[in-house]
């Protein structure tokens, strides 16, 4: 009986000092999922909502609500540069998971749905996702 309790108390102990030691990171709640919907129809798509804030591991969802063809192309930000993101029509999604903070900006780079503008600015289907 003896043997169990300093067993037990030295495992609570241990539990503690790793709880609290310096420079080991707690263990973090899993991020928040954030939907945006491709929506509208030819000429006039776009990103809904535009613009949302997030917390750094939070992951977005885009669904395509159209019947064309979407892409996510990243223009600014931290995922400057990085693979677009294919939206199928009708239904398709895709995800990214934003793992530093920044502004990230995107838009659809398929003919008539959005322009990359002079400036690095965006007309028609854009959107941006500011990442705290």
């Amino acid at each position: 009986m003896r043997l169990r309790r300093v067993v037990l108390v030295g495992l609570v102990a241990a539990l503690l000092v790793g709880a609290l030691a310096p420079g080991v990171p707690a263990a973090r709640a899993k991020g928040k999922t954030h939907k945006v919907g491709a929506e509208g129809s030819f000429p006039r798509f776009s990103f809904e909502p535009p613009d949302i804030e997030i917390a750094t591991g939070d992951k977005v969802v885009w669904t395509n609500n159209t019947s064309a063809e979407h892409h996510v192309m990243p223009y600014g930000g931290p995922w400057d540069g990085a693979e677009p993101l294919h939206l199928d029509a009708d239904g398709g999604k895709s995800s990214f998971v934003f793992k530093k903070p920044g502004e990230y900006l995107y838009y659809c780079d398929l003919t008539f749905h959005g322009q990359l503008l002079p400036g690095d600015l965006c007309a028609g289907q854009c959107g941006s996702i500011t990442v705290n």
